[in-house]
Protein backbone atom coordinates (compact mmCIF):
# COMPACT_ATOMS: atom_id res chain seq x y z
CA UNK A 1 0.00 0.00 0.00
CA UNK A 2 1.69 3.32 -1.05
CA UNK A 3 2.38 5.42 1.87
CA UNK A 4 0.45 8.67 2.40
CA UNK A 5 2.26 12.12 1.85
CA UNK A 6 1.44 14.43 5.01
CA UNK A 7 1.03 18.07 4.69
CA UNK A 8 3.69 18.94 6.87
CA UNK A 9 6.60 17.70 4.44
CA UNK A 10 4.93 20.01 1.89
CA UNK A 11 7.93 22.87 2.20
CA UNK A 12 6.71 26.26 2.06
CA UNK A 13 8.51 28.77 0.32
CA UNK A 14 9.48 31.73 2.81
CA UNK A 15 7.73 35.30 1.62
CA UNK A 16 6.69 38.50 3.05
CA UNK A 17 3.65 40.10 1.43
CA UNK A 18 4.99 43.60 3.13
CA UNK A 19 8.57 43.44 1.57
CA UNK A 20 6.64 42.46 -2.03
CA UNK A 21 4.24 45.85 -0.96
CA UNK A 22 7.36 48.14 0.11
CA UNK A 23 9.59 46.90 -2.88
CA UNK A 24 6.69 48.06 -5.38
CA UNK A 25 6.29 51.51 -3.48
CA UNK A 26 9.87 51.79 -4.11
CA UNK A 27 9.82 51.34 -7.51
CA UNK A 28 6.81 53.53 -7.91
CA UNK A 29 8.92 56.51 -6.02
CA UNK A 30 11.91 56.35 -7.70
CA UNK A 31 13.40 55.40 -10.79
CA UNK A 32 16.96 54.77 -9.96
CA UNK A 33 14.92 51.70 -7.61
CA UNK A 34 12.76 50.47 -10.77
CA UNK A 35 16.71 50.77 -12.90
CA UNK A 36 17.75 48.64 -10.30
CA UNK A 37 15.54 45.93 -9.29
CA UNK A 38 13.32 45.90 -12.12
CA UNK A 39 15.74 44.01 -14.48
CA UNK A 40 16.18 41.79 -11.90
CA UNK A 41 13.01 40.32 -10.82
CA UNK A 42 10.09 38.60 -12.18
CA UNK A 43 6.63 38.56 -11.65
CA UNK A 44 7.02 35.08 -10.45
CA UNK A 45 9.15 36.26 -7.93
CA UNK A 46 6.31 37.68 -5.97
CA UNK A 47 4.65 35.40 -4.16
CA UNK A 48 1.28 37.61 -4.31
CA UNK A 49 -0.10 36.98 -7.71
CA UNK A 50 -1.54 40.53 -7.73
CA UNK A 51 1.78 42.39 -7.23
CA UNK A 52 3.27 39.87 -9.69
CA UNK A 53 0.73 41.64 -11.89
CA UNK A 54 1.28 44.55 -10.80
CA UNK A 55 5.41 44.14 -11.09
CA UNK A 56 4.72 42.61 -14.60
CA UNK A 57 3.34 46.09 -15.35
CA UNK A 58 6.07 48.15 -14.27
CA UNK A 59 8.28 45.53 -16.05
CA UNK A 60 6.37 46.19 -19.43
CA UNK A 61 6.83 50.23 -19.12
CA UNK A 62 9.97 50.27 -18.42
CA UNK A 63 11.08 47.68 -21.51
CA UNK A 64 9.07 50.56 -23.44
CA UNK A 65 11.91 53.20 -21.96
CA UNK A 66 8.79 54.95 -20.47
CA UNK A 67 9.46 56.25 -16.49
CA UNK A 68 7.55 54.29 -13.68
CA UNK A 69 4.60 55.98 -11.72
CA UNK A 70 0.98 55.91 -10.47
CA UNK A 71 -0.03 57.24 -13.61
CA UNK A 72 1.88 55.29 -16.05
CA UNK A 73 1.26 51.84 -13.69
CA UNK A 74 -2.85 52.49 -13.55
CA UNK A 75 -2.63 52.99 -17.08
CA UNK A 76 -0.45 49.36 -17.94
CA UNK A 77 -2.64 48.13 -15.69
CA UNK A 78 -5.70 49.21 -17.52
CA UNK A 79 -4.21 47.72 -21.01
CA UNK A 80 -3.86 44.78 -19.59
CA UNK A 81 -7.19 44.23 -18.31
CA UNK A 82 -5.71 44.15 -15.06
CA UNK A 83 -6.16 47.20 -12.66
CA UNK A 84 -9.48 46.11 -10.70
CA UNK A 85 -8.00 42.69 -10.40
CA UNK A 86 -5.38 43.76 -8.16
CA UNK A 87 -7.18 46.10 -5.69
CA UNK A 88 -7.68 48.77 -8.30
CA UNK A 89 -5.82 52.80 -8.53
CA UNK A 90 -6.30 52.87 -4.02
CA UNK A 91 -4.33 49.26 -3.99
CA UNK A 92 -1.05 51.34 -6.44
CA UNK A 93 -1.47 54.02 -4.02
CA UNK A 94 -1.57 52.43 -0.72
CA UNK A 95 1.95 51.25 -1.97
CA UNK A 96 3.65 53.74 -0.86
CA UNK A 97 2.06 54.34 2.17
CA UNK A 98 4.42 52.69 4.06
CA UNK A 99 7.70 53.70 1.76
CA UNK A 100 9.98 56.76 4.22
CA UNK A 101 13.29 55.78 1.81
CA UNK A 102 14.44 53.60 -0.93
CA UNK A 103 18.17 53.13 0.88
CA UNK A 104 17.12 49.19 1.18
CA UNK A 105 15.14 48.15 -1.62
CA UNK A 106 18.28 46.14 -2.65
CA UNK A 107 17.84 44.19 0.44
CA UNK A 108 13.97 43.70 0.05
CA UNK A 109 14.44 42.88 -3.54
CA UNK A 110 17.01 40.12 -2.64
CA UNK A 111 13.83 39.48 -0.26
CA UNK A 112 11.23 38.54 -2.50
Amino acid sequence: MPKKTEKNNVKKLPYNIETEQTLLGEILINNDTAADCVPNLKAEDFFDANNGTIFEAMKRIQNSNKAIDFLTVVDELGKMGKLEEVGGEDYITSLTDNVVSTVNAAEHMRMV
